[in-house]
């Protein structure tokens, strides 16, 4: 059990060779910290262009992993398929939420935020002004933009897990 994307993660083999599954195990849970690195927008990690490093100058020219561009692709076709309700640009806004909770938490004032602070956040929410180059692999966002994956890391790190599992031939897990 590891403590990534902020919750416990544990993977259970079931194989009888144990260096096959101590094998496999190492495998996977490089991709779950692989994924943690790249999906984290609280830390930035050395050798990783991750959703921090582009929250901390969106307007940059960011050059990111394959794996990242895959994520955040599949991010943007969701917004569509949802119609808008899922939205991975909707960061400033959960940054307000998040802070009056934080001031709530720590013994503030536990209020909610005002309509125009939400408003405010809310006019760097589209996600129409990221510029993601899925052929090679670059990602630049409008002054003010910040992303959070939150809503799909956890899952695709789950599914990029199972298909390493499954390539190191482990049918039980």
């Amino acid at each position: 059990t590891l403590k990534y994307f902020g919750t416990s993660i544990t993977i259970d083999i079931y194989e009888a060779d144990k260096n096959k599954a101590y094998s496999a195990l190492c495998h996977a849970l490089n991709v779950v910290q692989e994924y943690h690195y790249l999906a984290s927008n609280f830390s930035t990690y050395p050798g990783y262009t991750n959703i921090q490093t582009i929250n901390n100058n969106p307007e940059q020219l960011h050059h990111i992993d394959a794996k990242l561009t895959e994520l955040l692709a599949t991010s943007i076709e969701w917004h569509g398929i949802t119609q808008g309700r899922f939205n991975v640009a909707l960061a400033p806004v959960l940054e307000v939420w998040r802070s009056y909770r934080k001031r709530c938490q720590q013994g503030g004032t536990c209020e909610l935020p005002s309509d125009i602070e939400l408003a405010n956040a809310a006019k760097n929410i589209d996600i129409k002004q990221i510029k993601l180059d899925v052929n090679n692999n670059t990602i630049q966002m409008k002054p003010g933009m910040k992303l959070d994956l939150g809503g799909i890391a956890k899952g695709w790190m789950v599914e990029k897990v199972y298909d390493q599992l499954k390539a190191d031939n482990i049918t039980a897990f």
